[in-house]
């Protein structure tokens, strides 16, 4: 009698502790929204990857997840699915076969030579960043079917040969045959250091613009505060005189205001990258 008690009660704490683990599964469920297609913001590819991740993720059974594809597809791409597959209905298809047709209609496979004549004649644009232009290249290599190291070389070629800014270039053949990781970590690096030179030269052209307005407006403005006024407003204690040395006038003639504005913008100009 006592061995039987002992194992009913074995076996209700058994039955506990597999509802405890049952609730505890439950309550650590994650839920996720999940967005339709949608084909002006989106390639088809780019949904097959999201709709894969949200099927591991909220891990939907093997034998429903056709209808969840059907369930995530706009109205308008639902019907090109029934068209493609008439007479047969999409819900009764395996997943394979619903993403196959689809994919086959919207994203048929590029050939091979008009690829690569596309990403080996795409040149950085006007005002495109570094971080931008790499990420088009790679957009482009994808369709090209180079293998992983040809890839890589192919990337750093064709971005060197369409960048525009020639200060990049000219320190970029000074390396002896780098990898693509290492070019683009120069690259970016002297973009941002450009960027912020060009925006510590503006701040000074503004100042010394401001300057000639207050001088105009002040015609008895003292000597040293006009001093003290460009130093201050460029926030940079040596730019004063690095301007003056730079344009070879002197800041403090007023006939020389209107010569030092043009060459200011002319230097402004020539700092810009592109």
């Amino acid at each position: 009698m006592e061995q039987q008690i002992a194992d009913l009660l074995r076996q209700n704490q058994d039955l506990i502790r597999a509802l405890q683990i049952r609730d505890d599964s439950h309550s650590h469920k994650v839920t996720v929204q999940f967005d339709k297609f949608d084909e002006e913001n989106e390639n088809f590819d780019s949904f097959i990857e999201r709709f894969e991740t949200y099927l591991d993720v909220q891990n939907v059974p093997i034998a429903n997840r056709a209808k969840v594809f059907v369930s995530s597809l706009s109205a308008k791409l639902y019907q090109l699915l029934k068209n493609l597959l008439a007479p047969d209905i999409p819900s009764d298809q395996t997943l394979d076969k619903l993403k196959d047709a689809l994919k086959k209609h919207l994203t048929p496979k590029p050939l091979i030579i008009p690829s690569r004549h596309k990403l080996l004649n795409r040149k950085q644009t006007e005002g495109e960043g570094i971080s931008t232009y790499i990420a088009e290249l790679r957009a482009l290599a994808m369709n090209c079917d180079y293998d992983k190291d040809m890839l890589s070389i192919m990337l750093r070629d064709v971005f060197v040969s369409g960048l525009r800014d020639k200060m990049i270039l000219d320190r970029l053949f000074e390396e002896d045959n780098i990898n693509l990781e290492k070019t683009l970590n120069i690259a970016l690096a002297m973009e941002k250091a450009f960027r912020g030179t060009n925006d510590i030269m503006g701040r000074a052209i503004n100042s010394m613009k401001t300057f000639k307005n207050t001088w105009i407006k002040n015609p008895i403005l003292q000597k040293a505060e006009r001093k003290h006024y460009i130093v201050h407003d460029a926030q940079v204690p040596t730019m004063q005189k690095r301007i003056v040395d730079l344009f070879q006038v002197n800041v403090i003639s007023v006939g020389k205001l209107g010569t030092l504005n043009r060459h200011a913008s002319h230097l402004k100009g020539k700092c810009e990258i592109g």
